[in-house]
């Protein structure tokens, strides 16, 4: 037989390119649908992080897709890349390859915040560690398997194999008195009340997740300050129950700043 029959042909090798570039396309419109918009870096992380050039990767990719009309760039200021969404034609994609009900983002793009980006960066962190994840949009909009517990909505999930979930609340800003007194109240009272041996389950009556964890994202300076003054907070609703604020907040409280070494607990 002719060695030459066992290479593969230029048309396959161009048929093969071509699906693989279809195939990335279609991850990165899933990966729209999932946190509604995101920067070309973060999409770098999400589908090309193997490659060196993984940023620049992905804002041809989204040229592309913006130049078919599959999605929309809302653009940053000078110097700035801006964010990209699904458009029309890239939410009905999303339908017809992965059969998800996704929408347009061409209001939400409108309007990008320094919160959701920030909820955006801490999902993809928990993806990478190998997270079940669900993003700050999917919760807002119902897709995630509950919205909230007492009344606070959680900016972002981690969820392992056991259903125990990490809760992620993302502070972009530095919290006021009240809104730190009740974030006390909440975490004594309604995420780890006192006294209850087993984790507070956060979908009944199913019971399929249960909350393990709470993790404060110190994503700006003004934030920085947030386990101090939240020690002083909890003191006085845990002390006339006899516990200490440390050994509350061991195992259940956690603080990271991106990039620096996660602090579990009040040191």
């Amino acid at each position: 037989m002719d060695a030459a029959h066992d290479d593969a042909c230029p048309g396959d090798t161009a048929r093969n390119t071509r699906e693989q570039a279809r195939d990335t396309e279609n991850r990165i419109l899933f990966w729209l649908h999932r946190f509604g918009y995101l920067t070309a870096a973060q999409v770098a992380v999400l589908v090309y992080i193997q490659h060196s050039q993984s940023e620049a990767m992905a804002r041809r990719t989204l040229l592309r897709l913006e130049q078919r009309g599959l999605v929309l760039r809302h653009k940053g200021r000078i110097g700035e890349h801006g964010v990209y969404a699904l458009s029309l034609a890239g939410a009905r994609q999303v339908f017809n390859v992965h059969e998800l009900p996704a929408t347009s983002g061409k209001d939400i793009v409108r309007f990008p915040s320094t919160h959701r980006n920030h909820a955006n960066d801490t999902a993809i962190r928990l993806w990478q560690r190998g997270w079940s994840v669900y993003t700050e949009r999917e919760v807002l909009t119902g897709q995630a398997p509950f919205q909230k517990l007492g009344q606070k909505v959680p900016d972002t999930l981690g969820v392992d194999d056991e259903g125990r979930v990490l809760w992620v609340e993302v502070e972009a800003c530095r919290r006021g008195g009240r809104d730190l007194k009740n974030l006390a109240t909440w975490l004594v009272r309604v995420a780890f009340p006192v006294g209850l041996d087993t984790l507070t389950p956060l979908d009944p009556p199913r019971e399929r997740h249960y909350l393990e964890r709470v993790r404060f994202v110190l994503a700006v300076p003004a934030a920085r300050t947030l386990a101090k003054r939240l020690t002083s907070a909890l003191a006085p609703l845990l002390e006339p129950l006899g516990q200490t604020v440390q050994d509350f907040a061991a195992n259940r409280l956690e603080f990271e700043v991106p990039g620096q070494p996660l602090q579990v607990g009040f040191r």
